[in-house]
């Protein structure tokens, strides 16, 4: 039985293109110059962009190598439009194609990027995605290699997980701490650990009574317990600090001291008695 290629397309199912597209570069509208669409490549560092109509549907895109021509006639740069001189064969996105999918419209053009619209009938451009995109999350999902893609989900009751891939700055990872159990709960806002360890807790996993897992996305309210699970994103060095059991026990000393010290020092005076 080969089932490798099946299981494989079976992990890609599992991904739209909505995960994974990016914003991309400002379309140009059909009726720009030459002039100014050559401008904005060589600005933006782009070997293509998009071209769009007057009602915001995409017709076609622009290449450097379609601007070759054109512009050897001095007179080009100002009187051709961006209509005259783009592509409309051009292989389309949609939202809600899966990556399976999406991976064969490469097939069709020798392009990096592709434009992802709304839907077939409306194609109003919503953005781009790479092949570069596809690969990175190929090798990270499938073949199980690092990669600089953090997979987020966001669970709504009764609704189906959304699914956003963020690409990480080079220095930092997503990681899982575990708080131990000499843990003293706080709140997330008391542990604050953007301000003293330079790390985003982004959710928290918690091992309830009957063995299932809950995962919770937090807020500076959230009580903190021991055996909480925390998924960070920050720097190795930071994420390492902020799992230090005896820093942790630090942190909940000087709570318990700041909170016994206005008892310590007595009854508050009042404006009559302070004068």
């Amino acid at each position: 039985m080969r089932l490798g290629s099946r299981l494989e397309e079976l992990v890609m199912d599992t991904i739209q293109v909505r995960d994974l597209m990016r914003g991309g570069s400002a379309p140009v509208n059909e009726l720009e110059s030459v002039g100014v669409v050559l401008k904005r490549l060589l600005e933006e560092g782009r070997k293509e962009m998009f071209v769009i109509g007057e009602d915001g549907r995409l017709l076609g895109a622009i290449t450097l190598g379609d601007l070759y021509e054109p512009l050897r006639n001095p007179d080009a740069a100002q009187t051709l439009r961006a209509k005259d001189v783009m592509y409309t064969d051009v292989p389309v996105l949609c939202e809600n194609d899966r990556l399976s999918e999406a991976i064969g419209r490469w097939k069709q053009v020798s392009r990096d990027r592709l434009p992802v619209v709304d839907s077939l009938e409306t194609r109003r451009l919503v953005g781009e995605l790479s092949a570069g995109d596809i690969l990175a999350v190929y090798s990270q999902e499938v073949l199980h290699k690092e990669a600089r893609l953090a997979r987020f989900e966001r669970r709504a009751a009764g609704e189906k997980p959304e699914t956003t891939f963020v690409e990480l700055p080079g220095e930092y990872v997503v990681a899982l701490v575990t708080l131990p159990d000499s843990f003293p709960e706080m709140s997330l806002r008391e542990l604050g650990a953007r301000q003293r360890f330079g790390v985003n807790i982004i959710e928290l996993k918690r091992r309830m009574p009957g063995g299932q897992e809950r995962r919770i996305i937090p807020d500076p309210s959230t009580e903190l317990k021991p055996g909480d699970g925390l998924i960070v994103v920050g720097r190795p060095s930071e994420i390492a600090r902020l799992g230090d059991p005896v820093r942790l026990a630090e942190i909940a000393a000087a709570r318990l001291a700041t909170e016994k010290a206005p008892a310590a020092a007595g009854p508050a005076l009042t404006p009559e008695e302070e004068s």
